[in-house]
Protein backbone atom coordinates (compact mmCIF):
# COMPACT_ATOMS: atom_id res chain seq x y z
CA UNK A 1 0.00 0.00 0.00
CA UNK A 2 1.45 3.38 -1.15
CA UNK A 3 2.00 5.85 1.59
CA UNK A 4 2.43 9.43 1.36
CA UNK A 5 5.06 11.69 2.85
CA UNK A 6 1.62 13.65 4.80
CA UNK A 7 0.55 10.22 6.10
CA UNK A 8 4.43 9.24 7.18
CA UNK A 9 5.12 12.60 8.74
CA UNK A 10 1.91 12.49 10.86
CA UNK A 11 2.40 8.61 12.11
CA UNK A 12 5.87 9.57 12.98
CA UNK A 13 4.73 12.85 15.23
CA UNK A 14 1.98 11.14 16.56
CA UNK A 15 4.21 8.59 17.62
CA UNK A 16 6.60 10.43 19.28
CA UNK A 17 4.21 12.74 20.93
CA UNK A 18 1.91 10.04 22.43
CA UNK A 19 4.13 7.24 23.37
CA UNK A 20 5.99 9.68 26.26
CA UNK A 21 2.45 10.58 27.45
CA UNK A 22 1.70 7.52 28.33
CA UNK A 23 4.33 6.63 30.38
CA UNK A 24 2.88 9.88 32.24
CA UNK A 25 -0.32 8.18 33.27
CA UNK A 26 1.20 5.91 35.16
CA UNK A 27 3.18 8.10 37.26
CA UNK A 28 0.33 10.31 37.61
CA UNK A 29 -0.96 7.54 40.52
CA UNK A 30 2.51 8.52 42.92
CA UNK A 31 3.39 12.15 42.34
CA UNK A 32 0.82 14.31 41.45
CA UNK A 33 3.39 17.44 41.22
CA UNK A 34 5.92 15.51 39.85
CA UNK A 35 3.84 14.57 37.17
CA UNK A 36 2.81 18.29 36.31
CA UNK A 37 6.48 19.09 36.25
CA UNK A 38 7.60 15.98 34.24
CA UNK A 39 4.63 16.37 31.56
CA UNK A 40 5.80 20.49 31.13
CA UNK A 41 9.58 19.16 30.29
CA UNK A 42 8.20 16.31 28.25
CA UNK A 43 6.82 18.96 26.36
CA UNK A 44 9.44 20.66 25.62
CA UNK A 45 11.22 17.53 24.52
CA UNK A 46 8.00 16.49 22.10
CA UNK A 47 8.71 19.83 20.57
CA UNK A 48 12.11 18.92 19.77
CA UNK A 49 11.11 15.58 18.27
CA UNK A 50 9.19 16.93 16.11
CA UNK A 51 12.01 19.33 14.28
CA UNK A 52 14.10 16.70 14.27
CA UNK A 53 11.69 14.37 12.34
CA UNK A 54 10.68 16.85 10.31
CA UNK A 55 14.21 18.07 9.30
CA UNK A 56 14.91 14.12 8.66
CA UNK A 57 11.99 13.72 6.57
CA UNK A 58 13.50 16.93 4.46
CA UNK A 59 16.99 15.74 4.18
CA UNK A 60 15.55 12.81 3.10
CA UNK A 61 13.23 14.39 -0.27
CA UNK A 62 16.48 16.60 -0.30
CA UNK A 63 18.50 13.28 -1.23
CA UNK A 64 15.42 11.90 -3.64
CA UNK A 65 15.80 15.44 -5.70
CA UNK A 66 19.57 15.62 -5.78
CA UNK A 67 19.54 11.91 -7.49
CA UNK A 68 16.99 13.41 -9.52
CA UNK A 69 18.45 15.87 -10.83
CA UNK A 70 22.24 13.95 -11.17
CA UNK A 71 19.57 12.00 -13.53
CA UNK A 72 17.88 14.57 -15.29
CA UNK A 73 21.31 16.49 -16.39
CA UNK A 74 22.55 12.95 -17.28
CA UNK A 75 19.72 12.50 -19.46
CA UNK A 76 20.26 15.51 -21.10
CA UNK A 77 23.90 15.12 -21.95
CA UNK A 78 23.09 11.94 -23.35
CA UNK A 79 20.56 12.76 -25.83
CA UNK A 80 22.85 15.86 -26.96
CA UNK A 81 25.84 13.65 -27.44
CA UNK A 82 23.56 11.29 -29.45
CA UNK A 83 22.49 14.35 -31.79
CA UNK A 84 26.24 15.50 -31.73
CA UNK A 85 28.54 12.34 -32.12
CA UNK A 86 31.13 13.86 -33.77
CA UNK A 87 32.11 16.66 -31.31
CA UNK A 88 35.37 16.15 -29.68
CA UNK A 89 35.92 16.79 -25.61
CA UNK A 90 37.50 20.47 -26.75
CA UNK A 91 34.61 20.82 -28.81
CA UNK A 92 32.28 19.80 -25.94
CA UNK A 93 34.16 22.32 -23.90
CA UNK A 94 33.62 25.02 -25.87
CA UNK A 95 30.15 24.44 -26.29
CA UNK A 96 28.50 27.16 -24.19
CA UNK A 97 24.82 24.91 -25.11
CA UNK A 98 26.41 21.88 -23.65
CA UNK A 99 28.31 24.06 -20.62
CA UNK A 100 24.62 25.14 -19.56
CA UNK A 101 23.42 21.84 -19.69
CA UNK A 102 26.12 20.07 -17.38
CA UNK A 103 26.85 22.46 -15.37
CA UNK A 104 23.85 23.43 -13.14
CA UNK A 105 22.85 24.75 -9.58
CA UNK A 106 21.71 22.32 -7.38
CA UNK A 107 19.81 24.36 -3.81
CA UNK A 108 21.75 27.68 -3.37
CA UNK A 109 25.42 26.65 -3.26
CA UNK A 110 25.30 23.08 -5.35
CA UNK A 111 25.84 22.50 -8.27
CA UNK A 112 26.26 19.64 -10.81
CA UNK A 113 29.77 18.89 -12.86
CA UNK A 114 30.43 16.34 -14.99
CA UNK A 115 33.97 14.67 -15.06
CA UNK A 116 35.28 11.80 -17.40
CA UNK A 117 35.89 7.94 -16.21
CA UNK A 118 39.28 7.28 -18.06
CA UNK A 119 40.86 9.15 -17.22
CA UNK A 120 39.44 9.95 -13.94
CA UNK A 121 39.89 13.94 -14.59
CA UNK A 122 37.52 17.41 -14.41
CA UNK A 123 35.77 17.83 -17.52
CA UNK A 124 32.93 20.62 -16.89
CA UNK A 125 32.76 22.42 -13.64
CA UNK A 126 31.70 25.65 -12.07
CA UNK A 127 34.96 26.85 -11.03
CA UNK A 128 37.32 26.48 -14.36
CA UNK A 129 40.39 26.47 -12.29
CA UNK A 130 38.96 22.74 -11.89
CA UNK A 131 38.34 21.87 -15.33
CA UNK A 132 40.71 19.42 -16.80
CA UNK A 133 42.51 18.60 -13.30
CA UNK A 134 42.93 15.05 -12.25
CA UNK A 135 40.78 14.16 -9.57
CA UNK A 136 43.17 11.83 -7.77
CA UNK A 137 44.89 14.88 -6.70
CA UNK A 138 42.16 15.75 -4.03
CA UNK A 139 41.96 12.04 -2.76
CA UNK A 140 43.83 12.98 0.29
CA UNK A 141 42.67 15.92 1.30
CA UNK A 142 38.86 14.77 0.82
CA UNK A 143 39.32 10.76 1.34
CA UNK A 144 35.41 10.30 1.76
CA UNK A 145 34.82 12.27 -0.97
CA UNK A 146 37.29 10.01 -3.47
CA UNK A 147 35.74 7.13 -1.85
CA UNK A 148 32.49 8.17 -3.51
CA UNK A 149 34.30 8.58 -6.79
CA UNK A 150 36.12 5.79 -7.21
CA UNK A 151 33.69 3.40 -7.88
CA UNK A 152 31.89 5.12 -10.34
CA UNK A 153 35.02 4.85 -12.54
CA UNK A 154 34.44 1.48 -13.59
CA UNK A 155 30.56 2.57 -14.12
CA UNK A 156 28.56 2.53 -11.41
CA UNK A 157 25.75 5.13 -9.93
CA UNK A 158 26.92 5.86 -6.42
CA UNK A 159 25.68 8.59 -3.63
CA UNK A 160 26.83 9.44 -0.51
CA UNK A 161 28.17 11.90 2.29
CA UNK A 162 31.30 13.63 2.78
CA UNK A 163 32.93 16.72 4.08
CA UNK A 164 33.82 19.04 2.16
CA UNK A 165 36.04 22.99 2.90
CA UNK A 166 33.92 25.72 1.52
CA UNK A 167 36.06 28.66 0.20
CA UNK A 168 35.66 30.80 3.97
CA UNK A 169 37.78 27.69 5.82
CA UNK A 170 34.76 25.83 7.01
CA UNK A 171 33.78 21.95 6.69
CA UNK A 172 30.21 21.02 6.33
CA UNK A 173 28.78 17.58 5.19
CA UNK A 174 27.84 17.60 1.61
CA UNK A 175 25.85 14.69 0.03
CA UNK A 176 27.16 13.43 -4.18
CA UNK A 177 24.86 11.60 -6.31
CA UNK A 178 26.89 10.46 -8.64
CA UNK A 179 25.57 8.83 -12.31
CA UNK A 180 26.79 8.02 -15.38
CA UNK A 181 26.06 9.07 -18.98
CA UNK A 182 24.93 5.83 -20.60
CA UNK A 183 26.97 5.31 -23.77
CA UNK A 184 29.73 7.48 -23.24
CA UNK A 185 32.96 7.96 -21.06
CA UNK A 186 31.30 11.01 -18.74
CA UNK A 187 29.70 10.95 -15.26
CA UNK A 188 27.49 13.44 -13.92
CA UNK A 189 27.75 14.25 -10.47
CA UNK A 190 25.18 16.20 -8.21
CA UNK A 191 26.16 17.98 -4.62
CA UNK A 192 25.00 20.39 -2.23
CA UNK A 193 25.47 21.06 1.55
CA UNK A 194 22.57 19.05 2.74
CA UNK A 195 22.02 21.42 5.27
CA UNK A 196 20.42 23.52 3.08
CA UNK A 197 16.84 21.43 2.82
CA UNK A 198 16.40 21.56 6.14
CA UNK A 199 16.32 25.28 6.16
CA UNK A 200 12.40 25.45 6.59
CA UNK A 201 13.04 24.02 9.79
CA UNK A 202 15.66 26.20 11.38
CA UNK A 203 13.70 29.18 10.41
CA UNK A 204 10.33 28.17 11.56
CA UNK A 205 11.93 26.78 14.82
CA UNK A 206 12.05 29.75 16.98
CA UNK A 207 8.55 30.09 16.82
CA UNK A 208 7.52 26.69 17.38
CA UNK A 209 10.01 26.74 20.38
CA UNK A 210 8.26 29.98 21.76
CA UNK A 211 4.48 27.91 21.37
CA UNK A 212 6.16 25.10 23.08
CA UNK A 213 7.30 27.61 26.09
CA UNK A 214 3.72 28.78 26.02
CA UNK A 215 2.46 25.48 25.98
CA UNK A 216 4.41 24.58 29.35
CA UNK A 217 3.12 27.72 31.13
CA UNK A 218 -0.29 26.60 31.04
CA UNK A 219 0.13 23.46 31.33
CA UNK A 220 2.54 24.83 34.55
CA UNK A 221 -0.70 26.53 35.67
CA UNK A 222 -3.25 23.77 34.63
CA UNK A 223 -1.20 21.48 37.01
CA UNK A 224 -1.57 23.45 40.07
CA UNK A 225 -5.55 24.06 39.28
CA UNK A 226 -6.85 20.72 38.27
CA UNK A 227 -6.43 17.15 38.41
CA UNK A 228 -3.55 15.30 37.06
CA UNK A 229 -5.89 13.03 34.83
CA UNK A 230 -7.03 16.45 33.11
CA UNK A 231 -3.30 18.16 32.99
CA UNK A 232 -2.35 15.33 30.65
CA UNK A 233 -5.33 15.03 28.73
CA UNK A 234 -4.61 18.79 27.98
CA UNK A 235 -1.35 17.96 27.22
CA UNK A 236 -1.96 15.46 24.86
CA UNK A 237 -4.42 17.30 22.63
CA UNK A 238 -2.10 19.90 22.43
CA UNK A 239 1.01 18.14 21.51
CA UNK A 240 -1.11 16.15 19.36
CA UNK A 241 -2.29 19.81 17.47
CA UNK A 242 1.07 21.23 17.65
CA UNK A 243 1.84 17.95 15.96
CA UNK A 244 -0.64 18.04 13.23
CA UNK A 245 -0.31 21.32 12.44
CA UNK A 246 3.67 21.26 12.12
CA UNK A 247 3.60 17.89 9.71
CA UNK A 248 1.39 19.03 7.28
CA UNK A 249 2.51 22.18 6.94
CA UNK A 250 5.85 20.33 5.74
CA UNK A 251 3.81 17.79 3.82
CA UNK A 252 1.85 19.76 1.80
CA UNK A 253 4.27 22.54 0.55
CA UNK A 254 6.74 19.53 -0.66
CA UNK A 255 4.12 16.97 -2.04
CA UNK A 256 1.62 19.08 -4.33
CA UNK A 257 4.48 20.33 -6.89
CA UNK A 258 6.09 16.80 -6.99
CA UNK A 259 2.08 14.72 -7.48
CA UNK A 260 2.03 17.97 -10.51
CA UNK A 261 5.63 16.71 -11.81
CA UNK A 262 5.11 13.13 -11.38
CA UNK A 263 2.14 13.17 -13.67
CA UNK A 264 3.68 15.05 -16.25
CA UNK A 265 7.04 12.66 -16.39
CA UNK A 266 4.18 9.58 -16.31
CA UNK A 267 2.78 11.21 -19.47
CA UNK A 268 6.09 12.00 -21.26
CA UNK A 269 7.49 8.47 -20.41
CA UNK A 270 3.97 7.61 -22.38
CA UNK A 271 5.02 9.67 -25.43
CA UNK A 272 2.15 11.95 -24.65
CA UNK A 273 3.24 15.39 -25.14
CA UNK A 274 -0.23 17.09 -24.57
CA UNK A 275 -0.66 19.02 -21.19
CA UNK A 276 3.04 18.87 -19.87
CA UNK A 277 3.11 22.57 -19.01
CA UNK A 278 4.68 23.00 -15.49
CA UNK A 279 3.71 26.16 -13.40
CA UNK A 280 5.59 25.47 -10.32
CA UNK A 281 7.12 28.63 -9.17
CA UNK A 282 9.24 28.15 -6.16
CA UNK A 283 12.41 29.20 -5.45
CA UNK A 284 13.93 26.37 -3.99
CA UNK A 285 14.96 23.02 -4.97
CA UNK A 286 11.71 22.12 -6.14
CA UNK A 287 11.63 24.98 -8.23
CA UNK A 288 14.57 23.65 -9.44
CA UNK A 289 13.54 20.30 -10.29
CA UNK A 290 10.65 21.73 -11.91
CA UNK A 291 13.11 23.51 -14.19
CA UNK A 292 14.91 20.60 -14.90
CA UNK A 293 11.90 18.54 -16.04
CA UNK A 294 10.77 21.88 -18.30
CA UNK A 295 14.21 21.43 -20.14
CA UNK A 296 14.10 18.12 -20.17
CA UNK A 297 10.10 18.49 -22.18
CA UNK A 298 11.47 20.76 -24.67
CA UNK A 299 14.53 18.10 -25.46
CA UNK A 300 11.94 15.64 -25.93
CA UNK A 301 9.77 17.70 -27.70
CA UNK A 302 12.46 18.70 -29.85
CA UNK A 303 14.47 15.47 -30.89
CA UNK A 304 10.28 13.90 -31.57
CA UNK A 305 9.79 16.34 -33.66
CA UNK A 306 13.09 15.60 -35.64
CA UNK A 307 12.55 11.83 -35.57
CA UNK A 308 9.27 12.36 -37.40
CA UNK A 309 10.76 15.20 -39.71
CA UNK A 310 13.45 12.47 -40.59
CA UNK A 311 10.74 9.68 -41.28
CA UNK A 312 9.14 12.40 -43.00
CA UNK A 313 11.57 12.47 -45.21
CA UNK A 314 12.41 8.75 -45.81
CA UNK A 315 8.76 8.43 -46.85
CA UNK A 316 9.04 10.66 -49.26
CA UNK A 317 11.78 9.12 -50.78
Amino acid sequence: MKISILQKILVVMLIVAVLPLISLGFLAVNDEKAVGMSAAEDARILGDSTLKSARYALENLGEDMIEQKAKDVSKQCEIYLQAHPEMTISELQADTEFQKITVQKVGETGYTYLYEKDPATIRFHPDSELVDVPMSDFKDQFPAWWGIIRPTLSGLTICGYYDWESSSGEVSEKFAYMTPVEGTPYVIAATTYISEFSEPVNKIETKVQSEIDNTINEIKVSTESVSTQNTILLMTLITIFIVIIVSYFFASTLTSPIKRLTSVADRVSMGDMEDTDIDIESEDEIGELADSFKRMIVSVKYYMSKVKDQDDDESDE
